[in-house]
């Protein structure tokens, strides 16, 4: 009896440890046919070169869902209108910078003088928006105009065999010479050649690759920032120096107001919705409002004003929009702080904010917020490769986040180009790791 029990323990021990961790899930399939697809799935994205730089197993570094993730037609015509009024109000945006005084105050926090103002007539081309869908509406949670995930959309189109050009045809028609990344962000590079080869193989281009830190006076051309290289207040003076009065033509241009995450304060910003409503219409300004949490810069007219912060804090979030003494807290998750915490830890947290600190970190100053509604995503349940249990397995009531990717159509309207979907399960902040479940968006 009691060694039947030992033995029994000792199983289930195993078995523990060979259970997938950091999800919650359930089996979903035992099927070879599915078992099989989902291999293939895996298969085809590692043999594209879908990895992390120096990573040594020949595994995805996330999980990988059973099927893309489809965009029905209703939804596809949300996701374009949103972003046609996102190009309206980035445009209507640079031109306020130059003639409203309380732009130029939100938009230049953090911004070195020779970074303010650049290319002042210049619209920008392409963007990633980060959206989440509430209740089946959808909220952008984040503008990337300088955006990573253009090899891996290549890989996964190819590894589910979605049959899309897009994105690299508008890419192509740029006349791209050269991609620029940062130094500090080299697991890219796999992903970087997945790029340079679709271009290359099917469009006959063969863009140089370059970090930052080789950027040299004499060159030019038509040039890509990748990923983590959109904040140019993170090099130094000389190498900020040599990039503005260079001869290369990034894509996008380099006015800094694009990559902060304060911009929209602009769009809630009392003095200024007239202005705005005259410059992208009323139809683009409803869309904004409502696909946009409401949000507002913290400032100095805020320092004594805790107890306005107390109010809804459950349905509140705080972001980083400047950290000069910890960049790292300008990216990703890092520098987001949710108020469903204790009414006692969430009055503690507002009070690092307001004295400009880090909540927990006072050794970080001079810190400046945006204050927002906390966009609930709907759950859904995703089928994904299970490739600890060796079965595909369900991740059940999950976050989500679409990354859908547009470019600018010669000045009349916008092109949704692709993108890609990520779900998790185990923490409220969606992003790629390996806990979440990654799949492309496949549209009707």
């Amino acid at each position: 009896m009691f060694i039947d029990k030992l033995l029994a323990h000792n199983k289930d021990k195993e078995i523990m440890k060979k259970t997938l961790r950091g999800v919650k899930h359930e089996v979903y399939s035992t099927n070879k046919d599915d078992i099989a697809l989902c291999r293939h799935i895996e298969n085809v994205l590692i043999s594209e070169g879908i990895k992390f730089k120096n990573q040594e197993s020949r595994r995805i570094p996330w999980l990988v869902a059973k099927d893309p993730f489809e965009v029905d037609k209703i939804l596809r015509k949300k996701i374009e209108e949103l972003g046609q009024a996102v190009f309206a109000f980035l445009d209507a945006v640079q031109a306020l910078y130059k003639e409203e005084e309380r732009v130029r105050e939100i938009l230049d926090i953090g911004a070195p003088d020779e970074l303010r103002g650049l290319d002042p007539d210049r619209g920008i081309v392409t963007f990633r928006l980060d959206v989440i869908i509430e209740k089946g509406n959808l909220k952008i949670a984040e503008i990337e105009e300088v955006y990573g995930g253009i090899g891996k959309i290549h890989a996964l189109h190819k590894a589910y065999g979605i049959h899309c050009n897009a994105l690299y045809e508008e890419i192509s028609k740029t006349g791209i010479e050269r991609i620029m990344i940062d130094d500090r962000w080299s697991e890219y590079a796999p992903e970087l050649q997945i790029l340079r080869r679709k271009l290359k193989t099917e469009f006959g281009i063969n863009p140089e690759i370059n970090y930052l830190s080789q950027y040299r006076e004499n060159m030019s051309g038509v040039t890509l920032r990748y990923a983590y290289t959109r904040d140019l207040r993170l090099y130094d003076p000389a190498l900020r120096k040599q990039i503005i009065n260079g001869n290369v033509q990034f894509i996008n241009p380099l006015f800094h107001g694009y990559a902060t995450k304060a911009i929209f304060s602009v769009l809630f910003d009392e003095s200024l919705k007239y202005r705005l409503k005259q410059k992208i219409g009323q139809k683009y300004y409803d869309l904004l409002i409502n696909g946009c949490p409401r949000t507002k810069l913290i400032d100095s007219h805020s320092i004594n004003d805790v107890e306005s912060f107390m109010d809804n804090r459950k349905k509140s979030v705080l972001k980083v929009i400047n950290a000069s003494g910890d960049t790292d807290y300008h990216w990703g998750s890092k520098g987001v702080f949710f108020g469903d915490i204790s009414k006692v830890k969430w009055e503690e947290t507002i009070r690092s904010v307001l004295r400009g600190e880090i909540p927990y970190n006072p050794d970080i100053r001079g810190v400046r917020y945006i204050l927002s509604d906390l966009v609930k995503s709907d759950r859904y349940d995703i089928p994904f490769w299970n490739h600890v249990d060796h079965n595909v397995s369900l991740m059940k009531n999950a976050l989500i986040r679409l990354e859908p990717v547009f470019f600018r159509l010669n000045g009349r309207g916008s092109r949704l180009v692709g993108g890609m979907a990520t779900f998790v399960n185990t923490s409220r902040k969606v992003h790629l790791g390996k806990h979440a479940v990654f799949a492309p968006l496949s549209f009707s």
